[in-house]
Parts: structure tokens; sequence; C-alpha cells
């Protein structure tokens, strides 16, 4: 996880990215049963929570707009769904938390 939240540091989740983080993003990704953008976005969750996390914060990490950042809206309710992130709120799905038992478990 840190050589993927390393490396997409201000990377705005380019292909040069993805191409030298590859080997870790897919080890991740299979391990958790998600896509390979999904778990890069886990590991940003990570790195700027585990607590109250949203979608500036990524935006601001990864260095893209924040209306790019909405686009991967899906990827992050795939993430709730797998149930590693749960939103803060069900009525705003604008903020959201990594669990405790997902943190103690990575």
């Amino acid at each position: 996880m840190e050589r993927i939240v390393e490396l997409s540091k201000d990377s705005k989740l380019s292909k040069e990215f993805f191409r030298k983080a590859k080997a870790e993003i897919k080890l991740l990704a299979d391990s958790y049963g998600v896509t390979e953008t999904q778990a890069v976005l886990f590991c940003v969750c990570m790195e700027k929570g585990p607590r109250r996390v949203d979608y500036d914060d990524l935006s601001s990490y990864l260095n893209i707009s924040n209306i790019k950042m909405l686009a991967y809206a899906t990827d992050i309710d795939a993430l709730v769904h797998r149930r590693l992130l749960k939103y803060r709120d069900v009525k705003d799905e604008e903020d959201f938390d990594v669990p405790t038992a997902v943190v103690r478990s990575a």
C-alpha cells in the first residue's frame, strides 16, 4: 500500500503511474477483489483518513479536478459495497471512512 500511496501522489491517475505501480496495484486488487482503480482509491483513502475522507481530499492528493474525481464515484460506491469504505452518513455520500476492522486488517 505504501508504494501505491507514494507513487499516486500528484499522479493524476496517469497511465504512467499505473505502469510504475502495476505489480503492487494488481496484488492489492486481487487480494481485495476490486478493480485496480478501486485499489488505488482505497490506498489513498487509507493515507488521507482513515476518518472523514471526501472527494476533495482525493482530488487534491491525486492532483485532479473535483469534476474528474466525481467520475470515480461508482468506484467509491463499489468500495462501500465491498465494505472497505463506509459513508459517514447514508443521506450524504460525500464523506467516507475506512472502517476500523479494515484498518486493523490492512
